[in-house]
Protein backbone atom coordinates (compact mmCIF):
# COMPACT_ATOMS: atom_id res chain seq x y z
CA UNK A 1 0.00 0.00 0.00
CA UNK A 2 1.06 3.25 -1.24
CA UNK A 3 1.10 6.27 1.86
CA UNK A 4 2.80 8.50 0.14
CA UNK A 5 3.31 9.67 -3.80
CA UNK A 6 2.84 6.59 -6.74
CA UNK A 7 4.74 3.84 -8.26
CA UNK A 8 4.32 0.83 -10.64
CA UNK A 9 4.33 -2.29 -9.51
CA UNK A 10 5.81 -4.98 -12.66
CA UNK A 11 4.69 -8.23 -12.46
CA UNK A 12 5.79 -11.18 -14.31
CA UNK A 13 3.09 -14.05 -14.26
CA UNK A 14 2.33 -16.23 -17.16
CA UNK A 15 5.10 -14.61 -19.34
CA UNK A 16 3.31 -11.75 -19.66
CA UNK A 17 3.95 -8.55 -17.39
CA UNK A 18 1.26 -6.76 -15.53
CA UNK A 19 1.69 -3.13 -14.52
CA UNK A 20 -0.43 -2.23 -11.56
CA UNK A 21 -0.32 1.69 -10.77
CA UNK A 22 -0.45 2.69 -7.05
CA UNK A 23 -0.71 5.68 -5.36
CA UNK A 24 -1.77 7.44 -2.12
CA UNK A 25 -5.32 8.81 -3.10
CA UNK A 26 -6.44 5.61 -4.19
CA UNK A 27 -5.08 3.34 -1.40
CA UNK A 28 -4.37 -0.78 -2.29
CA UNK A 29 -3.52 -3.72 -1.02
CA UNK A 30 -1.65 -6.09 -3.76
CA UNK A 31 -0.54 -9.92 -3.02
CA UNK A 32 1.98 -11.44 -4.89
CA UNK A 33 1.44 -15.05 -4.80
CA UNK A 34 5.02 -16.76 -3.84
CA UNK A 35 7.63 -17.01 -6.96
CA UNK A 36 6.00 -14.59 -9.17
CA UNK A 37 9.07 -12.16 -10.24
CA UNK A 38 8.04 -8.75 -9.05
CA UNK A 39 9.43 -4.98 -8.62
CA UNK A 40 8.52 -1.55 -8.14
CA UNK A 41 9.04 1.47 -10.14
CA UNK A 42 9.56 5.01 -9.12
CA UNK A 43 8.63 7.18 -12.19
CA UNK A 44 8.41 10.15 -10.77
CA UNK A 45 11.69 12.40 -8.61
CA UNK A 46 9.68 12.04 -5.51
CA UNK A 47 10.07 9.32 -2.90
CA UNK A 48 7.43 6.85 -2.15
CA UNK A 49 6.35 6.03 0.97
CA UNK A 50 4.87 2.68 1.38
CA UNK A 51 4.16 -0.71 3.24
CA UNK A 52 5.47 -3.88 2.12
CA UNK A 53 4.59 -6.78 4.77
CA UNK A 54 6.25 -10.10 3.77
CA UNK A 55 4.61 -13.01 4.53
CA UNK A 56 7.43 -16.36 4.90
CA UNK A 57 6.61 -19.17 2.81
CA UNK A 58 9.77 -21.02 4.23
CA UNK A 59 12.36 -20.74 5.86
CA UNK A 60 14.55 -17.97 5.57
CA UNK A 61 17.45 -17.90 2.36
CA UNK A 62 20.73 -15.70 2.91
CA UNK A 63 19.73 -14.40 -0.15
CA UNK A 64 16.34 -12.85 0.70
CA UNK A 65 16.63 -8.89 1.17
CA UNK A 66 19.55 -6.96 3.41
CA UNK A 67 18.86 -3.85 4.41
CA UNK A 68 21.72 -1.75 3.23
CA UNK A 69 22.43 2.13 3.99
CA UNK A 70 21.00 4.88 1.86
CA UNK A 71 24.43 6.30 -0.04
CA UNK A 72 25.05 9.98 0.73
CA UNK A 73 24.15 11.28 -2.81
CA UNK A 74 20.63 10.13 -1.98
CA UNK A 75 20.49 10.94 1.17
CA UNK A 76 17.97 14.19 2.02
CA UNK A 77 19.57 16.78 3.99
Amino acid sequence: MVLRGSLDLMILQNKAFECIHLCDTDRLWVRIPPCIPHAAINRTSESVGLVNAIQRHGPVDPRDYKARLIPNFLQQE
